[in-house]
């Protein structure tokens, strides 16, 4: 189960890009990667849907590893925070763009993961891994760099990326 967190990052871009090649109208310097799930935008939105729902089961198979390998109150609650934000993930599938609750689902996904994955390194005492991802996601969040939010959207998937290769390598 350590890989799980590198699976479900898997199964999103190969579902992403297969979206992508579905509909050519994409690119991440004008929309958002949830428009590709967006029903009156989208060919086949239920492929990227579908994505995030596969995805989001294998974050919170991720999660369940980080608290079972975890030894203290701080790397627990961290994983507690990753399969939440994984559980997260599985909903932005069939709450998708369009609909009201979407945004605010789609951004907590994100900071629910980094700071998770942030207390999860602090826990295990290798914040050298987790905490310069978070730090790099403040700090992106805030730079006004980004011609269009798609852009910091494709960062934060590097991020996220970043983490879950880079963790199960933590003893």
């Amino acid at each position: 189960m350590r890989w799980t967190g590198v699976i479900s990052m898997a199964v999103f871009w190969a579902f992403t890009f297969t979206s992508i090649s579905l509909n050519r109208w994409f690119t991440p310097l004008e929309f958002t990667f949830s428009k590709l799930g967006n029903p009156k935008l989208a060919v086949k939105p239920w492929i990227f849907q579908t994505g995030l729902v596969i995805g989001g089961i294998f974050m919170v198979l991720f999660a369940i590893h980080l608290v079972r390998v975890s030894s203290g109150k701080i790397d627990v609650m961290g994983g507690a925070y990753v399969l939440i934000s994984g559980v997260f993930m599985a909903l932005i599938g069939p709450i998708h763009d369009g609909l009201k609750p979407h945004d605010t689902l789609a951004f907590l996904t994100f900071w629910i993961f980094f700071i998770g994955m942030a207390l999860f390194g602090i826990g295990k005492r290798s914040g050298l891994v987790t905490l310069p991802v978070l730090l790099g996601a403040i700090v992106g969040q805030l730079l006004p760099v980004w011609p269009h939010l798609g852009t910091l959207e494709l960062y934060g998937l590097i991020l996220v990326l970043m983490d879950v290769i880079f963790t199960p390598i933590l003893k």
